[in-house]
């Protein structure tokens, strides 16, 4: 859906891949552990630039299928790296537009703020649903699997998982109390629209691999003057860091600790004596800029084990929108 326009336009163009050379919308698909993040960075970029922005949020396996099938998405921010790939290598997307926005942290959280929680209460098993995002279908699910498989707990607690379709579901569903434990985003837990303290403990980065979330440029928009800007402005060091503020790291913590040893080796090869580390769990305390009051989850409370069925026009329910009608 287009947004509606008043005043006087500049002259559109139709490129050969089908957006306007003009438009001054840019529509946005985006993993739903990112969607406040890119919602706070859309406020920013409307009135800096004058562009509108439509967000529409899902898992990344569901938006990265849209996209096959046509969605008309100008920029695709997902969950991993892998579905980027694949759509340069499929055509889909300009090829030197991939790159990283962000590195999500995942942890293990409850919504009772009385239980304390690590790695233990999963051995333990003293709950009855533990819930996690599909795991076919969402990166911090796959993350979440790698992470009981390392644990090796993968296999004696399956009688105990929940699925949402994405991390937001299984968010909702631990937060509703349909799940005691859930293996989420730790933006969801961050973020401004998440009125319960709760418990959490953040998963060890050696439990899984980063969860290095690329942004794409889509071939329709390859000349849409919108769609570049908000690329632009995503990696822009004011748009970085409103995404860390959400409870992303800029940098993998595996990639962080290995920077640290080497520095930690030069030091001591000198002679001197290492400081601790600056800014060393500044991540663990930073608060999100600003969120939106929440509206009410959809699907909270709702597993799934199947994908639905895929639908280009309309998205799908649990998909958000923001922008002008």
């Amino acid at each position: 859906m287009r947004a509606a326009r008043t005043g006087l336009l500049p002259a559109l163009v139709l490129t050969a891949g089908g957006a306007w050379a003009g438009e001054t919308t840019v529509t946005v698909a985006v993993a739903a552990n990112a969607a406040e993040a890119v919602e706070a960075l859309a406020v920013d970029f409307e009135r800096e630039t004058g562009h509108r922005v439509t967000v529409t949020v899902g898992s990344t396996g569901k938006l990265y299928a849209q996209i096959l099938h046509g969605a008309p998405f100008d920029l695709f921010l997902a969950a991993d790296q892998e579905r980027p790939r694949l759509l340069v290598e499929q055509g889909l997307a300009v090829e030197d537009s991939r790159r990283t926005y962000a590195i999500g942290r995942l942890v293990l959280w409850t919504a009772d703020p009385t239980i304390a929680v690590d790695a233990d209460t999963l051995r333990t098993a003293a709950f009855r649903r533990l819930a996690l995002a599909n795991p076919d279908l969402a990166p911090y699910g796959a993350a979440a699997r790698e992470t009981l498989r390392e644990l090796g707990l993968w296999e004696s607690l399956q009688s105990r998982i929940v699925l949402g379709e994405n991390v937001g579901q299984a968010f909702a569903m631990t937060a509703s109390g349909n799940a005691e434990l859930g293996l989420v985003a730790r933006s969801s837990v961050l973020s401004p629209r998440n009125g319960l303290a709760g418990s959490s403990w953040n998963v060890p980065a050696d439990l899984h691999p980063p969860i290095r979330q690329d942004a794409v440029l889509l071939k329709r928009a390859e000349r849409s003057e919108a769609a570049q800007a908000f690329q632009v402005f995503l990696h822009s060091p004011g748009g970085l860091e409103t995404i860390e503020s959400f409870g992303y790291a800029l940098v993998s913590q595996a990639d962080l600790l290995k920077r640290r040893r080497l520095h930690e080796r030069g030091q001591q090869r000198r002679g001197e004596q290492p400081p601790v580390a600056e800014g060393a769990g500044r991540l663990d305390h930073a608060q999100p800029r600003r969120g939106p009051a929440p509206p009410a989850p959809d699907g909270a409370g709702a597993a799934t084990a199947a994908t639905p069925a895929l639908a280009v026009t309309p998205a799908p329910a649990e998909n958000r929108r923001r922008g002008p009608a």
